[in-house]
């Protein structure tokens, strides 16, 4: 199975109503088709996350103060172990992305536009992520239950999904905002939020 990268940028040139914004905001997501295509997922090792520039991402894109990481290596033998557990109480990144974004996106995009571009970037794309990030990081996946290893697989995709919905509405000030995040994703995959701990952050790097 491949991605199919023409059929999405065909649709969110169609849709936008900034096509320099939009061309944009393709060139950001265009490293996730490269990698997706030869079933690859690569995050940077831990130690060599950039802290500093996770932090500015997740400070900009939710505008609350991040205090802290905690940085989880998720290929073989090297995942949780008894002295690196990760907190059972984590607000997943995804669904703080969702909640943050969602109204302000969906009261702009009408219902069909909103269809068409969550099943165009699912098939062109999202799919591929899905299924890469729970191949490649299967050693730390397994270690969370379905539906917390779903949701953290398909973080860099519902990353991409607002940063593409807000360019195709020209909106420049979303764009500039999401851009940093969705960069983040391909370096090291925002797990969540501790909710004992607000403003500290868990990260899944290689």
């Amino acid at each position: 199975m491949k991605t199919d990268q023409k059929r999405l940028t065909s649709f969110i040139l169609r849709e936008s109503v900034d096509k320099n914004l939009a061309l944009q905001a393709l060139a950001v997501v265009d490293p996730f088709f490269l990698e997706a295509n030869v079933g690859l997922y690569p995050l940077d090792v831990a130690w060599h996350v950039d802290k500093g520039a996770a932090m500015a991402a997740l400070d900009k894109a939710f505008d609350k103060p991040v205090t802290g990481l905690q940085i989880f290596a998720g290929t073989a033998g090297a995942g949780l172990d008894a002295n690196d557990a990760l907190p059972g109480d984590i607000l997943p990144a995804a669904v703080q992305v969702m909640n943050l974004f969602r109204d302000e996106l969906y009261v702009q995009l009408d219902a069909e536009q909103i269809k068409e571009l969550t099943d165009t970037l699912y098939e062109t794309l999202g799919l591929m992520i899905h299924r890469n990030v729970m191949t490649v990081y299967a050693p730390f996946l397994q270690q969370l239950d379905t539906n917390d290893a779903n949701t953290l697989a398909l973080t860099p995709l519902a990353c991409i999904f607002y940063l593409l919905g807000f360019a195709m509405l020209g909106d420049v000030g979303m764009f500039q905002r999401l851009k940093p995040l969705v960069e983040l994703c391909r370096h090291s995959v925002p797990i969540g939020e501790s909710a004992s701990e607000p403003g500290k952050w868990l990260l899944l790097a290689g």
